[in-house]
């Protein structure tokens, strides 16, 4: 598995240099074999499985996903200078090209209020 910083830095930036991978509007982006090969040289790079890379990064994706919504929500209006979030995961900066790919949505509450007469 690819757990040491160093070579998660590395996954982020080989991956980056791959839109076909995360940018939904890359032209190679629904070529399965080309998303294939890109996971490949991605593997060999770092030296592992291409499928340990594969799962490596959608967990960053997940990750980078949280993390972004939380920034979001610590930045709201009336949140206090002081609550807005400051140490940010390790990896958020490196895979700031996906900063306008990855759009946080508002979660809407759907368990209803009972109203009592």
């Amino acid at each position: 598995p690819i757990q040491a910083t160093e070579k998660v830095l590395h996954l982020i930036q080989l991956v980056g240099t791959y839109p076909c991978l995360w940018k939904d509007s890359d032209r190679q982006y629904k070529n399965h074999e080309i998303r294939h090969q890109a996971r490949r040289e991605i593997g060999a790079a770092l030296d592992e499985k291409p499928e340990d890379a594969q799962e490596k990064w959608k967990n960053l994706m997940n990750t980078y996903r949280r993390t972004k919504k939380e920034i979001a929500r610590s930045q709201t209006t009336g949140s206090g200078a002081s609550k807005i979030l400051q140490d940010v995961w390790y990896g958020y900066e490196a895979m700031s090209f996906l900063h306008d790919t990855v759009v946080t949505r508002r979660t809407l509450n759907s368990v209803s209020k009972k109203v009592c007469m």
